[in-house]
Order: structure tokens, then C-alpha cells, then sequence
């Protein structure tokens, strides 16, 4: 599902600090384990273009993503969530609330957004709703991740092939 516009895409850093609901949590490193970077390499990142239901993982590449993003002209994607600040989980309203606010930051912006979920097959954690960011540069989807309190996101340049960042260190 389509949620954004394209166009309007000013400086997300010069957005996010006119922000006060920002997460001030500290991300440390060591909050980084070898079970987090697995669940996160494992997960299926499942997204709703407008054609079709693509499915993501980290470091393989997806040719339904690279033909999305020539034809809309795209040069880069980030894939986010707002769900379990800092890998703890929360409940359900919680995490709600916190995409409806990262969805509300997307638009303020006019940034052009799909959604999707990101599941993990072991199913040791919850789905957490997710979206797919067009044109949202590498620095720009870090602050927005770190301002969210995310451990890692996802982000590929036009060659569709989704990496794995991590907030805390990047």
C-alpha cells in the first residue's frame, strides 16, 4: 500500500530535530548480540508494492525490488520499523503507536513509503510492521532508525541488494 508522495525530501536530520518525541535511549553496542544480528539476518522482510508483495533478506538480491525502483526512478530504498525500541519487546499498543508516529513522520515529509511486515520464521519474536522508504539516503535512514530507537534497519542502493545497518555502530 502506497502511503507517501514523492517529492519534498528535505533534510530528515533538520526533521528530526525539530522532533520532541524523539527516543533518547542510549543503543550501545553490546545491546548487539550474535542471537540479535541472526533473528535479524533470518527474518523475512515482506513488502506491499503496488503490483505485488515482495519478500527481502539481508544480503540477497531482489530483482522485483531492483525493477520497482528503476521504474519509479528510485535510487535507494530503506526498510524501518518503530516496533521493540532497543530489541526489548513491548506490547502491541506500544509498538502501534510508535509506527503510526514514524508513518506521521513519513508523510510530514512527503516521503514516498510502502508498508509491509517483517516476520521471523522461528517465530521467536512478534510480526512488527514495517515500511519500505524510496530515496531515503544511508545517513538519513540512520538518524530515523536511531530517533526511533532501532538496533538495525535495512537499506539498498539500485542494485536491490538489502544490507544490514546497525544503529549503534554505523
Amino acid at each position: 500500500m502506497r502511503e507517501g508522495g514523492s517529492g519534498g525530501r528535505g533534510s530528515i536530520g533538520v526533521f528530526l530535530g525539530q522532533r520532541r518525541d524523539a527516543w533518547f535511549g542510549y543503543i550501545s553496542p553490546a545491546m548487539i548480540t550474535e542471537e540479535l544480528l541472526s533473528a535479524f539476518r533470518s527474518t523475512l522482510y515482506l513488502v506491499d508494492l503496488p503490483a505485488t508483495r515482495v519478500q527481502l533478506q539481508v544480503d540477497e538480491p531482489s530483482e522485483p525490488l531492483r525493477l520497482w525502483l528503476h521504474s519509479q526512478q528510485h535510487f535507494c530504498a530503506a526498510l524501518l520499523t518503530a516496533h521493540n525500541p532497543s530489541g526489548q519487546q513491548r506490547d502491541a499498543a506500544a509498538n502501534h503507536a510508535a509506527q503510526r508516529r514514524l508513518h506521521e513522520m513519513l508523510r510530514e515529509r512527503s516521503l514516498d513509503f510502502h508498508t509491509g511486515c517483517n516476520v521471523d520464521p522461528r517465530q521467536r519474536w512478534p510480526v512488527e510492521d514495517s515500511v519500505l522508504v524510496a530515496d531515503l539516503s544511508l545517513p538519513q535512514a540512520h538518524r530515523l532508525a536511531v530517533h526511533f530507537g532501532q538496533l538495525g534497519f535495512l537499506w539498498c542502493d539500485a542494485a536491490a541488494v538489502p544490507r544490514l545497518h546497525l544503529a549503534a555502530s554505523d
